[in-house]
């Protein structure tokens, strides 16, 4: 049985190396094709490689060949008290039955769940940070300096914990790509009192959009572990969930170099979540940011994906929540008209930014007379709609990009503002930024 540290959060399924597997469990296991009831020794793995997912190999002397041409099979694994449903992806006949199984569905429950105390999980691929609320690890003769946020709101309080030796882990994650663990996570309430399965999905979940909305692309927490009050394991869950490979940093309003900004914007964050009106909203424009923001599709797509998430916030915004416009005369208005009633609303500037040279050079050259809104609109426009749209363009180079980060930038000032942030963010259409150089939100200048 697992047991916590009081010192420090504990990492349960450490890993050394980038792309390592994690063997979860291993024992005696039944599968139950039809009528049959075979037995074999079975391990469960979580791989990174060649696709993150929850492996299960098992091996049998007798009998196994009645699995052969069997795509699902029920299975029991009486030592951990499981039962689930397999996808069977490779079977073999060698000195031994063999076959490679997946989870028909995930997640996979371990345990019960009932007087749950304390939550730990692990987080994949989360750039590495420093912040205010940093800790100081000693371990054999050596301190080593751990990036922490400590995530609060009503009874709740969350702490978030790079791994030891994360440096040199996400060295290697940036040559090598793909998946590591970290980061270790812990939940509990204030008052240390017990909560429910639901509760714990909830955070995790909320988790999941927070961070990868932090991070530019998806990640967030993987294999929690609950604990009763006296630190003793009760319940563990296997469960991927969606995670980007990482193949290269990402870009986002957050600085590694100020972690303590995402303290600053969770409580809003939360906020929002709750709030019936904006809660589908925003998780629907944090999923179309991200996959814009890893330019899924190329430059062209990803403008496509950021004005889907450009016209559902400025739709919630201005006929959901504040009511400027009914439906009807909304729904007449032309995109770039749409966006530029939210972003006035929230004092985010529409003119074109001087340092998207190439955008505002177009512009010039052809007299457009644009702000931000329809540029970018325009762009794609002509994209989607060739020759329909801006036909002095059709047969220019344009500037593709530059129109994709200008989305991107609306987007993450539009759910700042929604999350009540009114201090630092890393801007990223300022030239020549480096990591540790951050800009106040337009409307706290104001």
């Amino acid at each position: 049985m697992y047991k916590s540290k009081s010192h420090q959060i504990p990492v349960a399924y450490e890993m050394s190396g980038v792309n390592q597997e994690i063997k979860l469990t291993e024992g005696q296991i039944e599968f139950e094709p039809k009528t049959l009831k075979i037995k074999g020794h079975a391990q469960v793995f979580m791989r990174f490689i060649p696709k993150l997912g929850i492996n299960i190999e098992a091996i049998a002397l007798e009998f196994f060949e009645k699995l052969m041409g069997e795509e699902e099979v029920e299975i029991n694994f009486p030592s951990i008290k499981l039962s689930a449903k397999l996808f069977i992806k490779k079977s073999s006949i060698g000195q031994n039955y063999q076959i490679t199984a997946i989870p028909y569905k995930e997640p996979l429950l371990i345990g019960s769940p009932d007087k749950t105390t304390k939550v730990i999980f692990h987080v994949l691929n989360f750039p590495e940070f420093l912040g205010k609320s940093d800790i100081i690890i000693s371990e054999k003769n050596r301190s080593e300096r751990r990036g922490q946020i400590i995530l609060k709101y009503d009874e709740w309080q969350i702490k978030i914990t790079a791994v030891r030796n994360l440096r040199s882990l996400f060295k290697s994650l940036k040559s090598e790509g793909g998946y590591v663990i970290t980061h270790v996570g812990e939940i509990e309430r204030l008052n240390k009192r017990n909560f429910s399965k639901d509760e714990c999905e909830e955070i995790l979940l909320i988790l999941h959009y927070f961070l990868s909305f932090a991070a530019g692309y998806f990640t967030g927490p993987i294999l929690p572990i609950g604990f009763n009050e006296n630190n003793e394991q009760i319940w563990e869950e296997w469960h991927t969930g969606l995670k980007t490979r990482y193949d290269s940093e990402g870009l986002s309003w957050f600085d590694i170099m100020h972690g303590e900004i995402l303290e600053e914007v969770f409580p809003g964050f939360l906020n929002q979540w709750q709030n019936k009106i904006w809660n589908e909203p925003v998780k629907t424009a944090i999923y179309w940011y991200l996959r814009s923001n890893m330019m899924e599709g190329g430059s062209d797509g990803a403008i496509i994906l950021a004005q889907s998430a450009l016209e559902l916030l400025a739709y919630t915004y201005c006929v959901e929540d504040k009511k400027i416009w009914s439906y009807k005369v909304f729904d007449k208005k032309i995109a770039s008209k749409q966006i530029r009633e939210i972003l006035s609303s929230l004092d985010i500037p529409i003119d074109i930014p001087a340092s998207l040279i190439n955008l505002f050079a177009l512009e010039k050259k052809f007299n457009f007379n644009w702000n931000g809104p329809q540029a970018f609109t325009e762009i794609r426009n002509l994209i989607v709609h060739p020759g329909q749209k801006c036909k002095r363009l059709v047969g220019h180079d344009l500037p593709l990009v530059e129109v994709w980060k200008l989305g991107l930038w609306y987007i993450e000032l539009v759910l700042l503002y929604l999350f009540r942030h009114s201090g630092f963010y890393a801007e990223r259409l300022k030239g020549g930024r480096w990591k540790g150089d951050v800009s106040i939100v337009p409307w706290a200048i104001k």
